[in-house]
């Protein structure tokens, strides 16, 4: 929808400023025509008319920050219709925006915005770092609304990694950023719903009660019939936790009346699904059936996978205990089917969005790479024929020199290998480490804190253990090899106090007790990631490590959101550092290939090349092996 406005310039002229205020006026007008019939036309287009015509209105008057605004706004739509990729594009629109005009609260709006993207696939890793460098931008711009969502979205990352207290840790952080002279009275409901519902997932139903009805009393302030109907719903929940079933019985159709009267299919299926669970504990199969049956009618006439899963599951389950076997396998390949149907869509949303994502950082790559290359050419042209020489002479060189090595390989091979076990020997365990493990242990005991001195020293002894263990072969066992990461990471957050967080994620093609890797190959990475990466920055430091199957190989990665490599160089350049697990890995490289006869290597790389966020990531490459 569009309206022309005409005005006669006989007698005035309009000034840069008053037209600015115009159009203005106008962008806002047609925002919110866009939102009210975005919201009574459910399949109508994100990117609608008046959003257009609003988007032409702010380029031509050379307006961003509402350009920002309609980005965000398409960029949300089109996340909540499923459309990752879509929405990606348009959060990358934003985000560059946000760059030229270099606001700090505009690059963290758009950054959490990626990070719930994220969150919606359940790429929780890529989420949390996306949410950790918005609290960071948001802290820098002093936007305590956007501190608060951070926090919150933190919180939702742990609850989904099923870490309930750390989660419980930041909600309440994001309730210290509801604002004092103008309350954030949503804010406020939402983070005690998810309080309740940590608690509740801790057994500990008095707390999950007491949040989930202050969330409702904050509902019923502001108004909110789905906020409230949300709270009965976990309050039902509770009393099924409780065993009290007829109390969440009673609770759970309070929620449903309401859902009802908004006509929100989405919670009622989610409410007739609760009620046929509960039905089933309560023995009423009669009452499960037919709740449990109108859940999955609804969740496929809706279209909600996720609820038709839950339901498939339920009924298989019910008609195993009234002994309809058909119905019960009928029901449990459902259950399967759209199992597998899921874990498809999340896997393609999260690649689309990846792709759209990298496409965007290599543009920008290819156009620096462009420039330099124009200039290498110019150099190599004013250079191409003492080029040719030192060709030349390198070749010769080489020629004698392999002619030479040959000659010489046996004799060294053996020297090679002792001196390499030594190098080896230094690169596991570097001795400061020994040295601080041990003055921690004693600063523990002097502390008069026995229970993290014996714990310290439980994890030192096991880690000294495993190491000596797998000294002297050349492959150990994927369990063992976690078991000494683990351990050495355990000791190391507590020589940091907890500065850190570390998770490991393996394929589920990947067997821990038969595939083996070479020992101790990935933990001077980790260290480097310690004492390089996370260990100096002020915001909590992440450390992901993967394993992962490709065909016929193993892919470990080793990533942080520390300082970045370039970061990182100039430092040591300045200390005088040279890394020795660098030079240490190429050797083992070398030898791996010659003992499996396959391609190995590894490299190291700058996560800000490849996305909006710092960190350095090492990719090592070698081939699969089993006992």
């Amino acid at each position: 929808m569009f309206f022309w406005v005409s005005c006669s310039k006989k007698h005035s002229v309009i000034s840069i400023n008053d037209y600015k205020t115009v159009s203005l006026s106008v962008i806002d007008s047609l925002i919110h025509l866009s939102e009210i019939n975005y919201k009574n036309d459910t399949i109508a287009d994100a990117f609608d008319n008046n959003l257009k015509g609003a988007a032409e209105i702010a380029k031509k008057s050379n307006n961003q920050k509402s350009l920002f605004d309609i980005y965000i706004i398409v960029a949300q739509r089109l996340r909540n219709s499923s459309k990752y990729s879509r929405s990606v594009e348009s959060l990358q629109k934003a985000m560059t925006i946000a760059e030229q005009i270099n606001s700090d609260s505009l690059k963290a709006k758009a950054t959490h915005e990626m990070a719930v993207n994220f969150r919606r696939i359940n790429d929780n890793a890529q989420a949390l770092k996306y949410h950790i460098k918005a609290l960071e931008l948001a802290e820098n711009a002093q936007d305590t609304f956007l501190i608060h969502c951070s926090y919150n979205g933190i919180g939702n990352v742990y609850f989904e990694y099923k870490d309930y207290k750390k989660a419980i840790d930041y909600f309440h952080k994001s309730l210290q950023y509801l604002g004092k002279e103008h309350v954030n009275l949503l804010g406020d409901a939402i983070n005690s719903n998810l309080l309740g519902e940590s608690w509740l997932y801790l057994g500990n139903t008095d707390s999950a009660l007491y949040y989930l009805k202050h969330s409702f009393d904050v509902n019923v302030k502001i108004g909110s019939k789905l906020g409230q109907a949300i709270c009965y719903n976990g309050i039902g929940l509770v009393y099924y936790e409780k065993k009290e079933y007829k109390k969440a019985i009673k609770i759970h159709k309070k929620a449903l009346n309401i859902y009802k009267s908004i006509n929100d299919k989405f919670y009622q299926t989610m409410c007739l699904n609760n009620m046929g669970k509960t039905y089933l504990a309560m023995k009423k199969y009669a009452l499960a059936e037919k709740y449990l049956t109108k859940t999955y009618n609804m969740a496929t006439e809706i279209g909600s996978k996720r609820f038709a899963l839950d339901a498939s599951i339920e009924l298989s389950r019910l008609y195993n205990i009234i002994n309809k076997s058909n119905l019960s396998y009928k029901f449990s390949r459902k259950a399967l089917a759209y199992k597998d149907s899921i874990t498809k869509e999340l896997q393609e949303q999260n690649t689309q969005a990846i792709s759209i994502l990298y496409k965007t950082e290599k543009q920008k790559r290819e156009i620096i790479i462009l420039k330099q290359k124009a200039q290498l050419s110019e150099l190599k042209l004013s250079r191409q024929q003492n080029a040719m020489i030192a060709f030349i002479f390198i070749i010769m060189f080489l020629i004698m020199f392999g002619v030479w090595f040959i000659h010489q390989r046996k004799l060294k091979s053996k020297l090679k290998e002792i001196d390499l076990e030594q190098k080896l020997l230094q690169a596991r365990l570097n001795p400061h480490f020994i040295f601080n493990s041990l003055a921690a242990i004693q600063n523990f005991i002097l502390q008069n804190d026995k229970k993290a001195a014996s714990e310290y020293i439980v994890n030192f002894s096991r880690l000294m253990r495993n190491i000596l263990m797998g000294t002297g072969t050349n492959f150990i066992l994927l369990q063992n090899e976690l078991e000494i990461l683990d351990d050495y990471l355990k000791l190391q957050q507590l020589r940091f106090q907890n500065k850190f967080d570390y998770f490991f994620e393996i394929s589920d093609d990947i067997d821990p007790e038969t595939c083996v890797v070479p020992p101790m190959l990935v933990q001077p990475f980790v260290e480097n990631s310690i004492e390089h990466g996370v260990r100096d920055i002020e915001i909590q430091g992440i450390i992901l490590i993967k394993f992962i199957k490709d065909r016929e190989y193993l892919i470990i990665e080793v990533e942080d959101n520390g300082r970045g490599l370039s970061d990182q160089q100039e430092t040591e350049k300045k200390k005088g550092h040279i890394s020795m697990a660098t030079k240490i890995t190429n050797q083992r490289m070398q030898n791996i290939k010659a003992i499996t006869k396959k391609q190995c290597n590894f490299e190291v790389l700058d996560v800000s090349s490849l996305r909006n966020t710092s960190g350095v990531l090492v990719r090592i490459r070698i081939p699969y092996n089993e006992e």
